[in-house]
């Protein structure tokens, strides 16, 4: 299947990315002002930071945490990762999977095999386009867990299938909303894990996303306080960090610096 025409994830810059979970992306691209608040705001965050020794739990509060990994990190010891109890990571790791309805993260396969073992759960994203049917990205998506799995049956109960929600591709917000919710409802008419929505909250409102076929929302916003960015009310999870900007930790064994998350 030839897919549409759109600017790859990897494409976006970390700075960027981490702008629009603050500030939406319609802002972000033509709000000159609110983006350089936002810059300010994530500046400062980072000043706090570099302030909160790691070695007493970061800056934010105890919790499980979880790393996610692309291709963008080139070199994951999973057995490392697991066993870094200093910042109490073991319990789940989120992979990237998919993108669209034609690309598939190279270390997919290696990655999702090695997980199974080492931790009680695992999570795979899809970086959703709005500019393809939502119910063809999600079947791709499946299709490529299915086959990354040792079995072949694809994700299991204890793992977690994620909507990664956070660019328009220049289409509308009826457009946004409905291929969220299409990929939402795809998964839950064929796959029995666990299904979270990855929005951040500025993103979900200009949309109009809704929450109605995900058991919970993953926020991703790199400040000490994610409050004001609940949408759905409290997140199931919030990415406080992309290894760069946001609260530390910003690390973890088997990795370095990478997107980190908590269990809210």
């Amino acid at each position: 299947m030839a897919s549409a025409s759109y600017t790859l994830q990897a494409e976006i810059t970390a700075k960027a990315r981490a702008i629009r979970h603050l500030i939406g992306e319609q802002k972000a691209l033509a709000d000159q002002t609110a983006r350089y608040e936002a810059e300010l705001k994530l500046d400062l965050e980072r000043y706090r930071a570099v302030r909160a020794p790691v070695a007493t739990g970061g800056s934010i509060p105890s919790g499980d945490r979880f790393p996610d990994v692309s291709s963008y990190q080139p070199r994951v010891d999973l057995a490392a990762v697991s066993a870094d109890s200093e910042i109490k990571i073991g319990q789940l790791i989120v992979l990237k999977a998919t993108e669209g309805t034609g690309y598939t993260d190279g270390n997919l396969v290696s990655r999702w095999r090695g997980a199974s073992g080492l931790f009680p759960h695992r999570g795979a994203y899809h970086f959703l386009h709005m500019n393809e049917s939502g119910a063809a990205q999600a079947e791709y998506f499946l299709n490529e867990l299915h086959r990354a799995s040792d079995d072949g049956n694809g994700p299991k109960t204890q793992d977690i299938v994620i909507c990664d929600a956070e660019v328009s591709d220049g289409e509308s917000p009826a457009t946004v909303a409905q291929c969220v919710a299409e990929f939402g409802a795809y998964l839950l008419g064929h796959c029995p894990a666990v299904r979270w929505l990855y929005t951040g909250g500025p993103f979900a409102t200009e949309n109009g996303i809704k929450l109605a076929a995900f058991h919970g929302h993953w926020l991703p916003a790199y400040i000490a306080d994610p409050r004001p960015y609940f949408v759905f009310g409290t997140p199931i999870a919030w990415q406080y960090s992309d290894g760069i900007d946001g609260p530390t930790p910003h690390a973890v064994e088997g990795i370095g610096p990478c997107d980190m998350s908590i269990i809210l």
